[in-house]
């Protein structure tokens, strides 16, 4: 089964694509919320005012159910929780100075950590920290855009844990088969990975890849070539605040929060850059629903019918191809946040 490619997405415009012809039945449960333990944060803040800040993460999880011998779209809503939060000195096009002294080195490089950086509206983004310099409190972020196009010069940032191919399929209910597949977005098509005792990219398969990022911008899809179904019970902190999302072109993004939204309250239509002709694609179990945003949401094969209210379901993705690319530093969209804090 072939992964679905940006060529044949947008001949679906118009009619439902079969890309995908097996058919997928997910099913994700309830979040549920538990708040524990509050634990105890330093800040920095501007001219070097450290004041200590109680920070609770509420925690929950989620179990979402891959059908045998089908295809389920799926997202990584929950992330790790907060290990440091605080407000930064100054940023620069692709870092951050925090003015913290007191890390140790490589405390937030020896494992995957993301460092999430508030817009002014208080929406978050979150960025790959690939490289610190502990004796000056400075992270470099990997990122597509300008920092200091999208955020105050001193922003709120928060840096966690980052969500992994090997913590996030760490609880599942059957064994994964040399058969089944993971597939991600790379920003130009997929990298698809198979489990024989790690994880391990095909076309590549030494190389142990559990600490492969699961972005939680991104979402991704898994063929199970098992008869059996597969039950994910993923666990970790609730995103509380609106999310943001970087999208230029075409791209497979994930439902940023662990329970349902619609395309009415997605956000997507609201960033300015959205026109008539980009297309968002939803799996519908045996292939992908093309739908595009004129007055209000609709249904390419259904035109007539205010299709705001369809559902995007918990912890699955959105397939999206816009029919112009857009400069990154002006792509952000934001998702706003469905429940209430």
């Amino acid at each position: 089964m072939k992964a679905p490619s940006n060529t044949s997405l947008k001949k679906a415009n118009s009619s439902s694509s079969s890309i995908m012809k097996n058919r997928a039945n997910q099913k994700t449960s309830l979040w549920k919320c538990a708040v524990m333990g509050a634990m105890m944060f330093t800040i920095q803040l501007p001219f070097g005012t450290t004041v200590a800040q109680e920070f609770t993460d509420p925690l929950g999880y989620v179990k979402i159910t891959c059908s045998g011998s089908a295809v389920t779209t799926i997202s990584a809503s929950l992330r790790g929780s907060t290990q440091y939060q605080g407000v930064a000195a100054s940023i620069a096009a692709g870092t951050i100075s925090t003015g913290v002294t007191s890390w140790s080195a490589a405390q937030w490089t020896s494992e995957p950590h993301l460092c999430y950086v508030e817009n002014a509206a208080g929406a978050e983004e979150a960025h790959l920290i690939t490289a610190m310099d502990e004796t000056t409190g400075v992270l470099t972020l990997e990122t597509g855009h300008d920092l200091t196009a999208r955020y105050p010069a001193t922003p709120t940032y928060r840096i966690c844990k980052a969500v992994t191919l090997g913590n996030f399929f760490a609880s599942i209910s059957a064994p994964f088969e040399a058969s089944d597949r993971v597939y991600l977005w790379n920003g130009g098509g997929w990298d698809s990975y198979v489990y024989f005792s790690y994880w391990r990219k095909v076309g590549d398969i030494s190389p142990n890849r559990n600490d492969t990022v699961l972005m939680p911008n991104l979402g991704m899809y898994i063929i199970r070539g098992a008869a059996t179904d597969l039950v994910i019970t993923h666990s970790g902190a609730v995103p509380m605040a609106d999310q943001v999302s970087t999208i230029t072109g075409t791209s497979f993004i994930s439902n940023r929060f662990p329970i349902g939204t619609t395309l009415g309250t997605s956000g997507i239509h609201d960033d300015a850059n959205w026109n008539a002709n980009d297309r968002i694609y939803l799996w519908n179990g045996s292939g992908w629903d093309a739908y595009y945003y004129s007055t209000h949401w609709r249904l390419s094969t259904d035109p007539g019918t205010d299709a705001n209210g369809t559902d995007i379901n918990p912890e699955s993705a959105i397939f999206i191809v816009r029919d112009a690319a857009v400069a990154a530093d002006s792509a952000g969209v934001t998702h706003p946040n469905p429940y209430t804090p």
